[in-house]
């Protein structure tokens, strides 16, 4: 039945599409009394497409339409956001047409979006059943699998589609985001490359790769993905726009985003995207009036833009005109209903202003819409403990317990409401209950209120640690050490207080005897990665670099993502004359923390000490862009 309609597939294979788990779908060409062009969504008004769904209807209406009408009118509906008269239609298509493998497919593609996923997979597969050559049903089906966590058979799906259409992309970036899921990075590894492998000359193949070195935090390799693509794109006003947002949302790089906005602008200044893209990073940098001019911009393009209203409404809220902050959130709410965003920052608002009624009637009108949201739930419930409302907070509170049985945090919120009502039995239960899935903040409550419910030996161990903190505080330092020992009496199996006992010892200079108690802590715990960076440390202070290098590279062995041993393994090497690897430590230092501003310090340091102003001047601003203010002075050296 696909000879039905004209067909035009929309491959969705940018970063942003597969990043939000759309799956690739078919559109007909909508044809009333003449064939159509291919829908360009960016250029039909709102208005056109409600006059294209009108038309439609009234063809149904009178007996006139066919499977073809049912088909684009359900397109047009789920363009507009109404998905349950879109399954209708798509339904109504089925019943003229039984084998109509494009309704079977965009329909499917529905149902698994609602998490629907046994009627999901009847669609899909009876797609697949349809034309079992298409690489387009394979992968929508893969996709399914992948929703559902059925890895292996959505990578199977996926290959399947492959071997189908080798030109067909994506099959190829979705594998990659399975492996991504299944934490297997060096078949994650493989799957990128060999998206760019396919599609060399394609600016998306390497947008999609930064996807994997994301993840692993090569910020360095990402972006020389990013200026890839750009080049392959011969500096496209959207290749612009996509490495912006790289900018803003990871390296912090809110100028250069501001930047690559400018340039997008410069080439296609009638987009309001663009102008919404350039309010983002100018939010970051605090330029409120700046945002609202690039919003109001954006609107005047495309007042149906919701994004647009939802930052305009941030700066607003910023500087202080609440009720024009107020409006634009409703308005962006009216043009997309189940904005999640927008109602959670109008109730922010509202409770800003201790207008707690309002707050809570936004928070009811999203969850008149979606009634199952835990964080919603939860965002209610902490406004009505604030107004004082108990009662209906537990009652919130219950429903997040019920909803996900697995989580410590509604228990201990519903223990928190119970506690406020006087109902201290259910309270402790409830507490007890978010501490057996190891919940801190339910065990600090139990030690305070509930402590007969622990074991006494525990309690007592922890209030005399408790008594350490607060010795430590106050600097008195010899009396938290006392304290700390008089707990490890009570528990000599805490790796903690042994931890804690030599930061206090480091604290007096007693490096000899810090180390001793952080080497009792890992061989409590050689997982505790802390304790070897710690022996490092003390070590350092000693002169005993070589003897710190092993403690620091025995803290990766614990956690191979841990930034700070990276950075001082880096330290150590600068120290012996050795600044290329010094580099590298350092380089990964700021890949697993990408807000480590003396890392980025450091590696600027060493740049410079090569000569290397071009990388020093990346690595300083980057620093400088982190809010650290040494960093200026040396930006102006390496960049000019």
């Amino acid at each position: 039945m696909k000879t039905i309609a004209k067909l035009a597939l929309l491959l969705l294979f940018s970063i942003q599409a597969v990043a939000q788990n759309v799956p690739a779908t078919m559109l007909a060409f909508p044809s009333l009394s003449t064939a159509a062009d291919t829908i360009n969504w960016k250029k039909v008004s709102k208005q056109e497409i409600n006059s294209l769904v009108e038309a439609y209807m009234q063809k149904a209406s009178t007996g006139s339409g066919n499977a073809e009408d049912c088909f684009n009118l359900a397109v047009l509906y789920s363009h507009i956001g109404d998905t349950a008269a879109a399954v209708k239609s798509y339904t109504k298509a089925i019943s003229i047409a039984s084998d109509y493998f494009n309704a079977y497919t965009n329909r499917g593609i529905i149902l698994l979006n609602e998490k629907k996923y046994e009627a999901a997979l009847s669609d899909l597969n009876k797609a697949v059943a349809l034309d079992p050559k298409s690489a387009i049903a394979y992968n929508n089906r893969g996709f399914l699998f992948q929703a559902q966590q059925k890895y292996e058979a959505a990578l199977a799906d996926y290959e399947k589609a492959i071997s189908l259409d080798k030109g067909y992309p994506n099959p190829y970036a979705n594998r990659m985001r399975v492996y991504l899921l299944m934490k297997n990075d060096k078949e994650a590894e493989n799957a990128a490359n060999r998206i760019v492998a396919a599609f060399p000359t394609v600016p998306d193949a390497y947008v999609e790769r930064v996807e994997y070195y994301k993840s692993t935090g090569d910020v360095d390799a990402a972006m020389n993905d990013l200026n890839r693509a750009l080049e392959l794109s011969k500096n496209s006003a959207e290749m612009y726009i996509q490495r912006s947002g790289f900018k803003d949302d990871v390296l912090n790089d809110d100028a250069g985003a501001v930047a690559d906005c400018d340039a997008a602008i410069a080439l296609d200044p009638m987009n309001a995207g663009f102008y919404y893209s350039r309010s983002r990073p100018l939010y970051d940098l605090h330029e409120n009036q700046r945002v609202i001019d690039d919003c109001n911009k954006a609107i005047a393009l495309d007042s149906t833009l919701m994004l647009a209203y939802g930052m305009r409404a941030n700066s607003y809220d910023e500087l202080g005109k609440t009720q024009l902050a107020i409006n634009d959130y409703n308005t962006s709410i009216r043009l997309e209903p189940s904005n999640y965003q927008a109602y959670l920052n109008l109730s922010v608002v509202y409770i800003t202003h201790r207008d707690f009624k309002n707050a809570i009637l936004t928070l009811d009108r999203y969850l008149e819409i979606n009634p199952g949201d835990l964080q919603m739930l939860n965002q209610r419930g902490n406004v009505k403990m604030q107004s004082g409302d108990y009662k209906g907070a537990k009652k919130d509170f219950s429903t997040m317990a019920t909803l996900d049985p697995a989580s410590p945090q509604a228990l201990y919120m519903l223990g928190t409401a119970e506690d406020s009502l006087g109902e201290s039995k259910a309270a402790c239960k409830d507490m007890q209950a978010a501490e057996k899935m190891s919940f801190w903040p339910a065990h600090v409550y139990l030690l305070e209120k509930c402590s007969d419910l622990l074991d006494p030996k525990l309690v007592a161990g922890e209030r005399l640690f408790n008594q350490a903190l607060k010795q430590q505080e106050k600097a008195d330092y010899d009396g938290a050490i006392q304290s700390y020992t008089e707990a490890i009496k009570i528990l000599p199996d805490s790796a903690v207080f042994y931890y804690n006992r030599g930061k206090v010892k480091r604290k007096k200079e007693d490096h000899e005897g810090a180390i001793l108690d952080y080497q009792k802590a890992v061989s409590l715990d050689k997982g505790m990665k802390e304790a070897w960076a710690a022996i490092g440390v003390s070590q350092l202070y000693l002169g005993r670099n070589a003897e710190a290098m092993e403690s620091f590279k025995k803290a990766l062995e614990a956690d191979a993502t841990y930034a700070l041993a990276y950075n001082d393994i880096g330290n150590i090497l600068m120290q012996d004359g050795k600044t290329t690897e010094a580099i590298a430590y350092y380089k990964k230092a700021v890949r697993y923390n990408l807000s480590y501003i003396t890392a980025y310090l450091s590696l600027g340091d060493a740049y410079t000490q090569l000569g290397d102003k071009a990388n020093a001047c990346i690595a300083y601003k980057r620093a400088e862009a982190l809010g650290d203010g040494s960093a200026i002075s040396k930006r102006i050296f390496s960049c000019n």
